[in-house]
């Protein structure tokens, strides 16, 4: 059981997951030559995002990835409260060969990037509005009229 993952000028390394998310994650930064210190996640060609910064260094990863796919190693960078800011993938022109995974990581991030920038909104004491709808009147069966059907239950009950 293995899977790929590309990274680099088109290199690509094939991975055991069985294995504890440290060993894995310290195995892909050796053979990437990454520093220990980078943060990395791996991310599939639908932007699947897999956390393995944020997993159990002991909790293995084999039920995480599909058996014989292909993955992106990515640096991850989180702010201050550990929500995600930016994901990028470190294999070179990744745009070209995946170009639906830049579309999506874009989007990701612009969201990213507005959930930042409520929290700081509603940090300096910003209103916050509300962006739940209400709901149609017609199919709510909210009215001020009593249901024909309580008052038949409080005649058996007598």
């Amino acid at each position: 059981m293995y899977i790929t993952v590309e990274y680099g000028d088109n290199q690509s390394l094939i991975v055991n997951p069985d294995c504890p998310t440290k060993i894995f994650t310290e195995y892909i930064h050796k053979k990437c030559n990454l520093p220990k210190d980078t943060m990395i996640d791996l991310t599939d060609e639908n932007a699947t995002q897999f956390d393995l910064f944020a997993k159990d260094p002991f909790e293995s990863v084999f039920l995480l990835f599909k058996v014989r796919h292909t993955y992106l190693v990515c640096t991850v960078e989180l702010y201050d409260d550990m929500s995600l800011k930016k994901i990028t993938p470190i294999l070179n022109d990744w745009e070209k060969k995946y170009p639906s995974l830049e579309r999506k990581l874009r989007h990701r991030d612009k969201k990213a990037k507005q959930a930042e920038e409520e929290q700081v909104r509603i940090g300096s004491g910003g209103r916050r509005q509300s962006t739940i709808r209400p709901i149609s009147s017609k199919k709510s069966g909210v009215s001020g009229k009593k249901s024909v059907n309580a008052g038949k239950k409080k005649k058996e009950k007598k």
